[in-house]
């Protein structure tokens, strides 16, 4: 029993510290919209409520992708290379809103 607390104790401290270091990042992705030939991305800054869009492409940048957290990166990667290779399929597959899991689920 006590290999089972500890286990549990120690997968939360590490979900605890994945979303403490995912606080470094500046934005986070609020959604995406298909757009004909382009996507549009609607991002937020962390920690107000001002919200920008801006194409996939122009977010598929060292200097941009810096600034979003790991599972954002990868979500504007998936975006990028499925506008890139015009696999419409991919995006409608896509979720269009990121889930927010808070601490307040785990709780």
């Amino acid at each position: 029993m006590f290999n089972s607390i500890a286990k549990v104790l120690s997968t939360f401290g590490s979900l605890i510290e994945a979303e403490h270091k995912d606080r470094s990042s500046k934005y986070e992705i609020v959604s995406h919209e298909d757009q004909g030939n382009e996507i549009q991305v609607r991002c937020r800054l962390k920690g107000s409520g001002k919200t920008f869009f801006r194409p996939v492409t122009e977010l598929y940048k060292k200097e941009w992708l810096e600034d979003f957290s790991r599972e954002d990166a990868a979500h504007i990667a998936v975006l990028y290379y499925a506008v890139k290779g015009n696999n419409k399929e991919l995006i409608e597959t896509f979720p269009a809103r990121k889930k927010r899991i808070t601490k307040k689920l785990f709780f």
